[in-house]
């Protein structure tokens, strides 16, 4: 019907390491969609976190709006830079 993983990881919060969900591999059959399968995976993983001890949970989202549901938003956003190659030594 549809599959996720939660990488399990740390990251630096407030100057300590804390531990921390990557929730990827996000996917429901088409014929499985609309119809609560993603809803009822995420909130069990979710919930499997928390008691576990994960204080955070990182994806990149195909849609802010889906995932807003689950209580993410948005934190911090990717920026990418461009150097010349005749700046490195």
């Amino acid at each position: 019907m549809g599959s996720l993983i939660s990488h399990p990881f740390r990251i630096w919060y407030d100057g300590n390491p804390v531990p921390c969900g990557g929730i990827g591999g996000v996917t429901t059959l088409p014929e499985y969609r609309s119809n609560g399968t993603m809803r009822q995976l995420l909130t069990g993983v979710l919930k499997n976190a928390y008691e576990s001890g994960e204080v955070f949970s990182i994806l990149a989202p195909f849609s802010y709006d889906f995932y807003r549901k689950f209580g993410y938003e948005t934190a911090s956003w990717i920026v990418d830079y461009e150097i010349s190659c005749e700046l490195l030594q």
